[in-house]
């Protein structure tokens, strides 16, 4: 019997030995019970239980692995996983096409040898505490250093994780340079576009004083031209009705003092645009009263009676809006502008 206790002693510590490797199988459960007998039956009975919950854990998390891999390979984004002090223990094919380094390269280094070294030591502290499970913004824009010397404009997400039972960190790193690029283009081409509106709007300032100027200078020459008319023309006809003249030389004279009014004079031409109503003659006397001719003088110069004027004067009024109102016909003409 002290033989079978040494077996089973021994074979106790060689299955421990192998339980701490994980590799016990049911072939050395059933020589120990060759060994001890019925007896120890209900002990290898719970030794065999707990391989089996063992292994049942080891499946899982192998198939938890293999999930996790199958995943991370197949990422659009880079994902590595370091340590608490930093070196990488696990690096994805995209993490290694955004760095420039081979995935066993990345294993040999650690996330702050990636960062700029300016920023090496602000990423340190951001590691400490997400380990420490302080909070810090989940992501921000950042850049590394690849293996070939370029910068690399990256958007980074990390947290902290577990790894093979330790604190780890998870750090996911997405290339952002097209995304930098067409930012980039965009802002110059807003920027185009904000100089060709000021330019634009440049040009439609410098049109509205050129036409303004236009307006100003066609103004000012129908002044010139109306101020001749009246000063050098107009008078001149006036002597000429004085002038013995025949019935027909009379009408022909007044013909021309009539067109000539209506074609040199802007009053007469905004009175019609605003007042629609206003005949040729009532037009023309509302210039002489504008002028301040009193009604006799327009008689004269129209060669009509002063009944006729005064009813184209009353007329004129109404249509004008101040009819029965106390205001002189001569100032309300010539505030319209």
């Amino acid at each position: 019997m002290s033989g079978d206790k040494t077996n089973w002693e021994q074979k106790c510590v060689e299955l421990q030995k192998l339980l701490n490797e994980e590799r016990a199988n049911v072939k050395y459960y059933q020589e120990i019970a060759q060994v001890t007998g019925r007896k120890s039956l209900r002990e290898v009975s719970q030794l065999s239980r707990l391989v089996a919950d063992l292994r049942r854990a080891e499946a899982a998390l192998r198939e938890s692995e293999e999930n996790f891999r199958a995943l991370a390979e197949n990422a659009n984004d880079g994902i590595l996983i370091a340590t608490g002090r930093g070196d990488h223990v696990y690096a994805n094919r995209r993490g290694a096409e955004v760095t420039g380094y081979s995935t066993p390269e990345l294993l040999k280094i650690g996330f702050k040898d990636l960062a700029q070294p300016d920023e090496r030591r602000e990423t340190d502290e951001r590691h400490k505490r997400i380990l420490e499970g302080k909070y810090v913004p989940p992501s921000y824009e950042g850049a590394i250093i690849a293996k070939d010397g370029r910068r690399v404009a990256i958007e980074i997400t990390d947290a902290k994780t577990m790894w093979q039972g330790q604190p780890a960190l998870i750090v996911m790193i997405r290339d952002i340079t097209e995304r930098r690029r067409r930012e980039e283009a965009l802002r110059k081409k807003d920027a185009e576009l904000e100089m060709k509106t000021n330019n634009l709007e440049e040009v439609n300032t410098a049109l509205r004083v050129l036409l303004r100027r236009r307006e100003e200078d066609k103004a000012e020459l129908e002044e010139k031209v109306l101020s001749n008319v009246k000063d050098l023309v107009l008078p001149y006809l006036e002597k000429l009705k004085k002038t013995s003249l025949d019935t027909n030389q009379v009408a022909y004279l007044t013909i021309l003092e009539s067109n000539l009014n209506d074609i040199v004079s802007p009053f007469s031409r905004q009175l019609s645009s605003k007042h629609l109503g206003l005949t040729p003659t009532e037009i023309r006397v509302a210039g002489l009263v504008k002028d301040g001719r009193t009604t006799r003088e327009i008689a004269e110069l129209m060669n009509s009676s002063r009944r006729t004027v005064e009813s184209h004067r009353e007329n004129i009024r109404r249509k004008v809006g101040i009819k029965n109102q106390k205001v002189n016909l001569a100032t309300y003409l010539s505030s319209i502008q």
